[in-house]
């Protein structure tokens, strides 16, 4: 790869360049076929295991290739402060951040959003020691659970909550470490997504994002037909039309709200077709980003 700097800073969620697909060729299309660009590429996928070698040649105007796994298995080397009100008015921030992941239908403000990727998984902000073991995020996972679960049992809870935002932590690591580009290109929401909008604020670099198909609306059908989230018996054999158990809707709201924030800060928005652009638009979109461009066809 060479050594020269990155124009465009492509973000990649479990596609390019580890696994071969439709959204993969055309990103490796759109690299080769922009050759007086230079590419610095990002990986975010979610445990190792589940890649195996990279699938394609990158390149020669890939600079560089980072890869970042969300799902990893290593013990918090920063050791938090226990039976203390540790960092209590961090996590009053923690908190109202999370309100806008819960149930809110607003894009999450852009100066929280600042907030959240200049503090999250540093020493002197909330570090992931701090998530997962002081007595300040205790009581806000406390004050969540009495607050607004209904039916769920804690324990299925704890572990839903837990796995629901520890991936922020490493999300805004990755965005402080980003170099400093002309533009910042996620293909699609959910964690590229979300990297790319935070990063966009605290770089101050404008954001570009392309969705083939709409990550929102697709994960939201993976997670109603997912059998392991634990659900009541009251609320099992549910589907897109009907309600569903208090777990389930914690993890599609997180995920709309990813892709709200995503859209809100995105400097444009294209999809492939009309119908596309539509369901952005129904999903936060601003109609005035929204784009179509569709696939070109070589005529010969």
């Amino acid at each position: 790869m060479s050594e020269k700097k990155a124009d465009i800073l492509l973000l990649l969620e479990g596609t390019y360049p580890y696994v071969r697909g439709g959204v993969s060729s055309w990103v490796h299309q759109i690299i080769e076929g922009l050759p007086h660009y230079n590419f610095e590429l990002v990986f975010v996928g979610g445990a190792p295991e589940h890649y195996g070698d990279i699938q394609y040649t990158l390149p020669s105007n890939v600079t560089k290739l980072h890869v970042h796994y969300l799902v990893t298995q290593h013990s918090t080397k920063i050791k938090a402060k226990h039976g203390v009100k540790y960092k209590k008015e961090l996590f009053d921030f923690w908190q109202q951040l999370q309100g806008y992941f819960r149930d809110c239908k607003d894009p999450i403000p852009t100066e929280l959003v600042k907030f959240a990727f200049e503090n999250l998984a540093k020493k002197d902000g909330i570090n992931e020691a701090d998530f997962l073991y002081s007595e300040s995020s205790w009581q806000v996972l406390a004050n969540y659970y009495l607050t607004y679960c209904d039916e769920s049992s804690f324990i299925d809870f704890f572990w839903s909550y837990r796995n629901l935002y520890k991936p922020l932590f490493k999300i805004a690591e990755i965005a402080r470490s980003l170099p400093d580009v002309k533009l910042i290109h996620s293909i699609s929401t959910g964690y590229a997504g979300i990297l790319g909008a935070g990063a966009s604020v605290i770089h101050n670099t404008p954001f570009l994002l392309t969705e083939h198909g709409i990550y929102t609306k697709e994960r939201k059908i993976d997670l109603i037909q997912a059998s392991w989230i634990k659900e009541s018996e009251q609320s099992l054999g549910k589907n897109l039309n009907t309600e569903m158990g208090f777990i389930r809707r914690m993890w599609i709201s997180f995920f709309e709200q990813i892709g709200r924030t995503t859209y809100n800060q995105a400097d444009k928005i294209i999809s492939l077709y009309e119908g596309n652009r539509q369901r952005q638009i129904k999903d936060g979109a601003s109609e005035s980003k929204a784009s179509v461009v569709p696939n070109g066809i070589k005529t010969k």
